[in-house]
């Protein structure tokens, strides 16, 4: 393919060149009459980032990209158990510090599920300790999960 390339850029001047990397051409199909052209282009400017992150996220982020077996109920259930994640992560996620709210699961799970704790049971109590950085983020999200619960 390189060999090709390299082929091709010897047919074409310096300029012809330079032309070509500077011009982006992009087609949208629709059969929308209604809308003009700049609605349609912030329309599929809207639906592709949104469509694409959220495809993004359960094949990387909640590994939907495999399928465990050749079976299609087993596929079918694996797939919904990955959706019911994600849907619960988003959930998750609206309790969560703007600046938290936007980060993959995977960035949330090094910040938040990865955080190294001691979990200590005396006298018939259980107490989890962990460093005081983290201390005050797993309260605020307590607090906001018991708020959520309430409402």
């Amino acid at each position: 393919m390189i060999e090709l390339f390299n082929h091709l850029k010897k047919l074409f001047s310096k300029e012809e060149l330079e032309a070509y990397n500077s011009t982006r051409y992009h087609a949208i199909a629709t059969n929308n009459n209604e809308l003009s052209s700049q609605e349609i282009i912030e329309l599929y400017r809207q639906r592709a980032h949104s469509s694409e992150n959220s495809i993004k996220e359960l094949k990387h982020g909640f590994n939907l990209d495999y399928l465990p077996t050749s079976n299609f109920i087993s596929n079918a259930l694996y797939f919904a158990i990955g959706t019911l994640a994600y849907n619960l992560s988003i959930i998750f996620k609206t309790i969560l510090d703007t600046k938290l709210q936007h980060h993959t699961i995977k960035t949330l799970r090094y910040k938040i599920y990865s955080i190294a704790g001691k979990l200590i049971t005396h006298a018939r109590q259980s107490v989890l300790k962990v460093p005081k950085a983290y201390l005050e983020l797993l309260k605020t999200i307590r607090q906001r999960s018991y708020e959520v619960s309430i409402e």
